[in-house]
């Protein structure tokens, strides 16, 4: 089984300005290769126009595979590339400023209704711009453990 998404989301991006239009698109695919094997696909465009009428270009890309060997349990990685050319959109002000991540995901099915769910990541930029106590780094590892009750 195998779907497509392509997504657009379009409008006026800047405080008191409603001429400057950001837009974006979200096109996604997934496939399933067999009942415990999954892969995805994810591009990002964005074009923005700034007060000073020049355009903001920011692309990002993804890729990913679930491996599901049980009903109630799976196992996901996820490798992704963000690249904002002017750093206009993460604030860095840097150009072509370049964000990677690679994420390993374990998830449990705990009831019908609850997951609980881990990210094990670590996010790398072309510039320091992760801070510690005392200077920044271009690498961050994170660890989130979340709990999902959906009805």
């Amino acid at each position: 089984e195998s779907s497509f998404i392509l997504n657009y989301f379009g409008g006026p991006e800047q405080d008191n300005d409603t001429k400057s239009m950001r837009h974006f698109f979200d096109m996604s695919f997934n496939h399933e290769l067999t009942e415990s094997v999954a892969l995805g696909a994810n591009y990002d465009y964005g074009i923005e126009q700034d007060t000073t009428n020049a355009k903001n270009i920011f692309t990002g890309a993804g890729l990913y595979v679930t491996y599901k060997p049980e009903k109630r349990w799976s196992l996901a990685f996820r490798a992704d590339v963000f690249e904002d050319r002017s750093g206009i959109q993460t604030g860095s002000g840097l150009p072509h400023f370049t964000l990677q991540g690679y994420t390993l995901t374990p998830q449990w099915e705990l009831t019908k209704n609850l997951l609980i769910r881990s990210d094990l990541r670590i996010d790398a930029a072309n510039a320091k711009v992760y801070p510690t106590d005392t200077d920044f780094i271009s690498t961050q590892p994170t660890i989130t453990l979340n709990a999902v009750y959906h009805f």
